[in-house]
């Protein structure tokens, strides 16, 4: 009779220990991916605001990724030009 009892109470504290570990190996994870989005989110919100700093000064300025580069220009700057110009005939 006391192996049974040692025996059940030891299932019971093993099922017990492997449950609280998936449990808190579950919540770890979820952590580790809230995080990781809000890094992602706050990086692109980075990205834009620096892009849109950049585009105030009317300059062109450079964007690159990897071995891609393109040079860009706020629009608006584009349209005052347009508007500063006398119409040519």
């Amino acid at each position: 009779m006391l192996k049974k009892i040692n025996f059940w109470r030891i299932a019971l504290i093993l099922w017990l220990v492997f449950s609280v570990a998936y449990v808190a190996y579950g919540e770890w994870t979820r952590f580790k991916v809230f995080v990781m989005q809000g890094s992602y989110n706050q990086g692109v919100e980075d990205a834009v605001a620096k892009v849109i700093d950049e585009s105030k000064n009317c300059k062109g300025f450079p964007v690159n990724l990897g071995q891609t580069s393109v040079t860009l220009v706020n629009v608006e700057c584009l349209k005052q030009g347009e508007q500063g110009k006398a119409p040519t005939k």
